[in-house]
């Protein structure tokens, strides 16, 4: 069986600037979330697959619709869900920092970085798809970005 396709969005939404999308196009891909998912499963779900793809090609926002449904449905606690959660801070601070808002997006850098550093050493890595060291590199990009804001 073939993986489903997973379309990118018409335009990346940028709150106050362009118009935001209708929810029904995120529909389907939310619906490959269900709670009591095991994180195996939840790591393969479109909707974490399409927060992925989407997060290369600049829609951040987009990606925090498809990235929280799966963070609520990982254990609380979890690593996974740590690690999870920094990506979403990661993704809201791209957003923030496109819309010219450098101390907001200092802020969700530090939140992102805090929660990478309380994982344990194993759960660095917690989470399929989700690189740590990449995430780093990424948190870390933002002070020359910031400093041009």
């Amino acid at each position: 069986m073939a993986a489903p396709q997973i379309p990118m969005p018409p335009y990346a939404y940028v709150p106050g600037q362009t118009p935001r999308h209708d929810p029904a196009i995120f529909a389907g891909l939310h619906d490959s979330v269900q709670v009591g998912m095991s994180e195996k499963a939840l790591a393969q779900s479109a909707a974490w697959k399409a927060a992925l793809l989407w997060y290369d090609a600049g829609y951040y926002w987009e990606v925090h619709e498809m990235a929280e449904p799966v963070w609520m449905a990982l254990p609380k606690n979890s690593a996974a869900r740590g690690a999870v959660q920094a990506f979403i801070h990661l993704t809201n601070a791209r957003l923030k920092l496109r819309m010219e808002r450098p101390n907001a997006t200092l802020r969700l850098v530090q939140m992102a970085t805090a929660l990478l550093d309380g994982l344990p050493e194993r759960g660095q890595d917690a989470f399929e798809g989700l690189d740590s060291v990449w995430v780093r590199r990424e948190l870390a990009s933002f002070v020359g970005d910031t400093d041009a804001v």
